[in-house]
């Protein structure tokens, strides 16, 4: 989704809010010009951490406050989330594109459908997309800045040779590959790479 923006919106700065743990895998991309570290509370209430609200709801006021202040033209809440959806409408863009599919339709200024069986990727391009013929969704790519190079380095010996590692887990199904997707992608790794651990 952040190449379709970059590639919609060449000359645009583009800024990100994520979360610190999904701020850490976005650094160094170059489809983002300002990363904005914001854990949001819902989020950390739905895993079932205790919430401070009063505290939360004042911080959430300093950080959409800070965001307005930006005036920006455009606003994509990729995640299709009734509480994210809010969020960003409370940082003022001119227009919010999103998909309220979970709620939040009345706040969106375009509401992108979303198919019921569809994957959480699909959803986001097809946000980033939305009102152009363009929406191609391109392999993913992590932008590994030289930090997260030699914390690699360090983490694995030299003699294990190349490795892949695979994450099957999410919270929602929207987020899960079927199992069939990843048993195929993994024999055509062990056919065309024999040398991967």
């Amino acid at each position: 989704a952040l190449g379709i923006l970059r590639q919609r919106f060449p000359e645009a700065r583009i800024d990100l809010v994520a979360n610190p743990t999904s701020a850490a895998v976005l650094e160094g991309n170059p489809n983002i010009d300002r990363l904005v570290r914001y854990g949001a509370p819902w989020h950390a209430a739905w895993r079932g951490g205790a919430v401070d609200w009063k505290r939360e709801a004042a911080r959430a006021w300093g950080v959409t406050g800070a965001l307005r202040a930006e005036h920006y033209e455009l606003g994509f809440e990729l995640r299709g989330d009734l509480r994210d959806i809010g969020f960003t409408a409370a940082t003022g863009p001119g227009m919010l594109i999103g998909s309220g599919f979970r709620g939040g339709r009345g706040l969106l200024d375009i509401n992108v459908p979303f198919a019921p069986l569809g994957h959480q990727v699909e959803l986001s391009a097809a946000i980033a997309g939305s009102g152009s013929p363009q929406t191609t969704i391109r392999a993913p790519r992590v932008h590994l800045t030289p930090s997260h190079i030699e914390r690699a380095r360090q983490a694995m010996p030299d003699s294990a040779g190349p490795s892949i590692a695979l994450h099957l887990g999410a919270g929602f199904d929207s987020k899960r590959l079927p199992i069939e997707t990843v048993a195929a992608v993994v024999d055509r790794l062990s056919a065309t790479r024999p040398e991967l651990n």
